[in-house]
């Protein structure tokens, strides 16, 4: 049986990236997307070895509730975790050009998630929550089992839908089980992912010597320095296809997957939590048999490499043994130190890391390497980890290996490599084109319009008819709709920005292979119970009134030493992410009162100001 799985679509929110392509910033800077949590409103006292670092998603609680049929009770008791992924399958189906409530083949759904923290830091301990619901409905909206049912009923999908549980290797376990079902028919197209979110949110971690723990909120990824791991919190997902169907679909093909394998340590090991040495020697060497390449076709992998001193000499150990036959050097690379170690997540995150590399054909680095970890030198001619990426010089097959290793044993290995296709389709000269953009309210539809204008501003070398398709094809048919005449990139650019929609429209058919472009931008309102609890907090409470507050935090997000009560947000540069921004860094007072919203109904200082008044004193409209 062909191991040839098509990756046709992707999205993703990790720390300081909400899509793909701004992941792919991140993981070419020299700066952690790791936080220093002590920048927020209120810290822990967890005493003199608490750390407060952790790598923070944007708006964890905002969800799109009216999108997708939630009252507003139920989004609040909704578990955020499955909020995030609701919203991110939904835009890796549309990145792929396709209409998430049309679908009308096999959609198979395979998802992860983390510990339900929210239910048993925000709600249990809430008298309002647990007086006013049964077990039965907190559990239907929190307990991971519901994830991946709910979202197939939410999008009418009658494919396998399962939730993957493994510990860390979950979600790349999801896509191997996806695999699994495309090649065996059981789903004709299939979405794959996880999800994690560690409670409370702007919380850090207590360090102890020998934990899994860094020592100072750095991750060194195969370093000498090595003393442990961060956290971090995301969601991540895949659409998948059996090549031939994608190819003959039009699809766009991101990378293929050539082979995968699964196993578990068994008693291999010192500790159930302890990684082991010998099957994971297994493992490669299987999902390299099943690939049918030859040890020498890879030319990197993207390693577990959680920082740790132990860990990651097994690892490359491991890695080492395998590879024993190769007669040139492997390049090793971890996306945790740039983002932390992600969890349930962490297998999406390293596997959408090297599909983009594969795209961009750039060999990544591994942020904070210095020197290889002491008990790895023994391997220093056998391995190599990059300081800084560097272009990838390849014989066209652009092959690279990913591992996650997941707490309790469960090993997962996937190969991975460049669609040929890519490589000898020539590019098209574009005459001129139309796109119909539609959303369920205007301030999606113009925030749809500001994301296009940067996707297409930093990606001026991309197929723009393969774009146009791909947009035209979700046909999503919303009541707020604007069409668009164009006959370059920069004309399309220019009408979006300034709004010069066309009356009518005609969408010429495209035989061509589709891009993948962003999907639909959600807005959403900041769901979330507070829990009821007497927990000590120390407060760092500001000095400045709440007006002051406000305009300080303006002015440092819009760049000006000044501000007037009649300045409009979006007028001086303002956008729904500096928004976001905004919000989190100001007073705890504001928290769960104040959302993104809020800036569009109140865009002026002097409006928003008053409305925040309004909210803290208890009232729902400024008046």
């Amino acid at each position: 049986m062909a191991f040839d799985i098509a990756v046709i679509g992707m999205d993703c929110r990790f720390p300081m990236a909400n899509d793909p392509w701004e992941l792919w910033k991140v993981l070419n800077a020299n700066n952690t997307a790791i936080q220093d949590l002590s920048i927020f409103n209120q810290v822990k006292d967890l005493g003199k070895n608490y750390l407060p670092y952790k790598g923070l998603i944007q708006a964890p609680f905002n969800f799109d509730a009216e999108f997708f049929g939630f009252s507003s009770g139920e989004a609040k008791l909704l578990d955020p975790q499955h909020r995030l992924f609701f919203q991110t399958a939904f835009r890796t189906i549309e990145s792929a050009g396709y209409n998430p409530f049309k679908i009308k083949s096999k959609l198979g759904i395979f998802t992860s998630c983390g510990f339900p923290g929210y239910l048993y830091k925000h709600l249990l301990p809430n008298q309002n929550v647990t007086e006013n619901y049964d077990t039965l409905s907190l559990q239907l909206l929190n307990d991971k089992d519901f994830l991946a049912t709910r979202l197939s009923y939410l999008l009418n999908c009658r494919g396998p839908s399962l939730t993957v549980q493994s510990g860390c290797s979950s979600s790349l376990l999801a896509i191997h089980l996806a695999c699994q079902s495309l090649l065996f028919h059981e789903s004709d197209m299939a979405l794959a992912g996880g999800v994690a979110l560690s409670f409370p949110i702007y919380e850090g971690y207590v360090y102890q010597k020998d934990s899994i723990g860094s020592k100072d909120g750095k991750i060194y990824s195969f370093d000498h320095r090595a003393s442990g791991t961060v956290r971090g919190d995301g969601v991540g997902a895949v659409l998948l296809k059996r090549l031939d169907d994608a190819i003959a679909d039009c699809d766009p093909i991101i990378a293929l997957i050539k082979g995968s394998a699964v196993n578990n340590d068994g008693k291999s090991k010192v500790a159930f939590t302890a990684p082991g040495l010998p099957q994971q020697i297994e493992l490669i060497k299987e999902s390299m048999a099943i690939s049918d390449l030859d040890f020498d076709d890879i030319d990197f992998i993207e390693a577990h490499g959680t920082g740790t001193m132990l860990g990651d000499p097994i690892e490359v150990r491991a890695i080492v043994e395998a590879f024993k036959k190769r007669t040139r050097p492997l390049i090793l690379s971890s996306i945790k130190p740039h983002i932390g170690h992600l969890d349930i997540a962490s297998g999406i995150a390293s596997f959408i890391k090297t599909c983009l590399a594969i795209s961009h054909r750039v060999l990544p680095h591994t942020l904070n390497f210095e020197k290889l970890n002491p008990l790895i030198l023994p391997y220093q001619k056998l391995i190599t980890v990059l300081s800084h990426p560097i272009d990838w010089i390849s014989d066209n097959k652009y092959t690279a290996g990913v591992t996650s290793l997941g707490m309790g044993g469960t090993n997962v290995h996937m190969i991975l490599q460049a669609y040929q296709g890519n490589l000898l389709e020539p590019q098209k000269t574009f005459e001129s084109g139309s796109i119909t953009l539609s959303a369920k309210n205007q301030i999606s539809l113009n925030l749809e319009k500001q994301r296009l204008v940067k996707f297409f501003k930093e990606n001026t070398e991309i197929n723009l008819a393969g774009c146009v398709a791909t947009i035209n094809q979700r046909d999503r048919g919303y009541f707020f709709r604007e069409n668009y005449n164009f006959s370059s990139c920069e004309e399309l650019i220019q009408k979006l920005e300034f709004g010069a929609c066309s009356e009518n429209v005609q969408h010429d058919k495209y035989f061509g292979r589709r891009e993948i472009v962003p999907g639909y931008v959600f807005v959403g309102d900041e769901f979330v119970v507070l829990p009821q609890t007497n927990e000590k907090i120390i407060s760092k409470k500001t000095t400045l009134s709440l007006e002051d507050s406000i305009k300080n935090e303006w002015g440092k997000l819009l760049g000006k030493t000044t501000l007037q009560l009649t300045d409009n947000f979006f007028d001086l540069g303002g956008n729904s992410f500096m928004a976001i921004q905004c919000i989190s860094k100001l007073p705890s007072e504001f928290e769960g009162k104040i959302g993104v919203l809020d800036f569009f109904k109140f865009p002026t200082l002097g409006e928003f100001i008053k409305h925040a008044k309004c909210k803290i004193r208890g009232k729902n409209n400024a008046t």
